[in-house]
């Protein structure tokens, strides 16, 4: 009788202790979910920081994550189309290379970027002959038609067509997101999520990338991020892991960047999101 009662105890005891656990961790995501959100930034902040050549999230040579798996995941993705048949999407895509890298590629590619002087550079330093503006001076896009930058803030654009800021796409095979979801104000992640999704084809991948690090280190943009963060805000998506980069090895174009920010650990990781 004495062992039955001595078992029960220690059968409460240790749903009392999982169940405090599990608070702890919901307390503890709540609250670093609340200081990741410090330190809220404006779209002006963004378009200064490109006018006083501030831009040291700007990748000297591409996403080498990206590339690494690249033609895997699209051979895997769509395994019965060309790259001339895939269409991407670059939210705040600012100058990256990658834009050009898709475009040599042969993927029709889609960006959209809040400030003007990055979408000028990035048709100057590539060597870009572009279409004449539109009348209202949205969109700029080579002369080909198969890259467009659109210029302004990425919720007033639309996938839907007819309408003075609608996409040249309106479904996406790939999203391709470096430096857009980490970017955003927290408050702006649902809606973000929400928009982006509504984008992407039934059979599309989006490739993210976020940071993660300690809060107690550092807090402010990039915003930290990690895969329960996307689970959460993404819900309607599959999230796998691909890769990491560890941003203080030696040789990261970055590592100094973190250092001065006081960081002693940072890893960028890449996922793989897909419809449910």
């Amino acid at each position: 009788m004495f062992a039955k009662f001595r078992q029960h105890l220690q059968l409460c005891s240790t749903l009392l202790s999982l169940r405090s656990l599990t608070f702890a961790r919901q307390s503890l995501y709540f609250t670093t979910t609340m200081n990741a959100g410090a330190n809220p930034r404006s779209l002006d902040d963004w378009q200064q920081r490109w006018t006083e050549g501030n831009t040291k999230w700007h990748e000297p040579n591409g996403n080498e994550m990206l590339w690494r798996h690249f033609d895997k995941i699209i051979k895997d993705t769509f395994p019965t189309k060309s790259a001339n048949e895939l269409k991407v999407l670059i939210p705040l895509c600012g100058k990256a290379h990658d834009i050009y890298y898709f475009y040599q590629r042969g993927l029709t590619v889609v960006g959209v970027e809040y400030a003007a002087q990055p979408i000028k550079e990035f048709f100057e330093e590539n060597n870009l002959e572009a279409k004449q503006p539109n009348e209202i001076g949205v969109f700029t896009e080579t002369t080909d038609s198969r890259l467009c930058i659109g210029q302004g803030d990425l919720f007033t654009f639309t996938g839907e067509p007819g309408h003075c800021r609608s996409l040249p796409v309106e479904k996406y095979d790939i999203i391709w997101d470096r430096g857009s979801f980490e970017a955003l104000n927290l408050e702006d992640r649902p809606r973000y999520s929400k928009f982006i999704s509504s984008l992407l084809s039934s059979d599309g991948v989006h490739l993210i990338t976020v940071p993660e690090y300690s809060l107690e280190e550092y807090v402010g943009t990039p915003r930290v991020a990690t895969k329960d963060d996307l689970v959460s805000v993404f819900d309607k998506m599959n999230v796998e892991y691909i890769d990491s980069r560890d941003g203080l090895a030696e040789g990261a174009y970055d590592s100094e960047k973190w250092k001065s920010r006081g960081l002693t650990s940072i890893f960028m990781k890449m996922y793989k999101m897909t419809h449910k």
